[in-house]
């Protein structure tokens, strides 16, 4: 089976129809679904298929068309149909969109003025996520150079393959603290046109969040652990994506808004209104307090050990031993 993003980064971004089925094999239908756009023209000429480097002049022959060899070698003409010259388009926005989906990112396109490069997505609120498609370790090595130029350090980084990310391209991002993630090795193309991802973004991209600043000590995480603990008494029986279970799946588990969105059974919007509360309700930004989130266990762990030794010291004073059932 053919790799459709070795195909995808190799090949040219647009070509007939037929060039693409020849390049993709079983893998056109689900790829074309995917990410390949008719352009409304036609080619005027279509490659040799006989191994022979000529290319097949297109003729009208009758009701359909035909690939006219005009080089010495005579090669056999190739019948052609009409959808076999029309020009496909490989659609960056819509493989962008797919990308983001499969990742449970929040979609966000934007053109970032560097070629064949967009911002398909954004993660955690704070870290655009950015899909490059080039065709040599020079033109990758130039994207690179131009997104760290631009975004300056914290982002993610995908491209189709890793085969042109050599180690002045690798040391530049790491440098940057960009992650930087190929599509072949992260997800799956299935029959649909769809893709799904081998392993979250929580547990790719989670390391490269930019880091926010702890309190200076843990009396102010007892402050900010104590508007925490009210949350749940403003929680209301019935409300849908209550704040507390918002935040522990935000916070503390890192799944972003769609994530939490799904596991809630709510729209992402609900999820952002949800997370503005409880910024409001605890002063910082949710994505401050996912750094906060290991001081705050380490909080509720010594508060329920204080509890603990202050219910063995009473027993202790009133003679009681606890029995097997405690």
């Amino acid at each position: 089976m053919k790799s459709p993003w070795r195909i995808i980064e190799g090949k040219p971004k647009t070509a007939a129809t037929l060039s693409w089925q020849r390049w993709l094999g079983e893998e056109f239908d689900a790829v074309a679904s995917l990410c390949l756009r008719k352009t409304g023209r036609t080619v005027k000429s279509i490659p040799c298929e006989n191994g022979c480097e000529c290319s097949h002049v297109v003729q009208r022959d009758g009701g359909a068309f035909v690939g006219k060899c005009r080089c010495e070698k005579k090669c056999a003409d190739i019948p052609l149909i009409s959808e076999d010259i029309i020009v496909l388009e490989l659609d960056l926005r819509s493989l962008g969109r797919a990308v983001a989906k499969a990742f449970d990112c929040d979609a966000m396109d934007a053109d970032l003025r560097i070629s064949s490069t967009r911002q398909v997505a954004s993660f955690g609120g704070a870290l655009p996520v950015v899909l490059t498609i080039q065709h040599d370790r020079t033109s990758f090595a130039s994207a690179v150079a131009g997104l760290v130029a631009k975004l300056k350090e914290h982002f993610i980084l995908l491209a189709p393959t890793n085969q042109f990310a050599d180690a002045n391209s690798l040391g530049m991002l790491k440098s940057a603290k960009v992650g930087f993630f190929d599509l072949a090795s992260n997800l799956v193309l299935v029959t649909n046109g769809k893709l799904q991802a081998t392993k979250s973004a929580g547990e790719l991209f989670s390391p490269y969040l930019p880091k926010t600043s702890e309190p200076e000590s843990d009396d102010e995480a007892l402050v900010y652990f104590a508007r925490l603990k009210a949350l749940e008494s403003d929680e209301s029986k019935g409300l849908k994506a209550p704040l507390m279970q918002v935040y522990e799946l935000y916070c503390n588990k890192l799944k972003t808004r769609v994530e939490v969105a799904k596991a809630c059974r709510c729209a992402p919007s609900l999820v952002s209104l949800r997370l503005k509360e409880i910024q409001n309700k605890l002063g910082r930004k949710p994505l401050e307090l996912r750094a906060l989130s290991a001081q705050f266990a380490r909080i509720a762990d010594t508060l329920l050990d204080s509890r603990a030794r202050h219910i063995d010291r009473s027993r202790a004073i009133g003679g009681d031993a606890p029995d097997d059932n405690d």
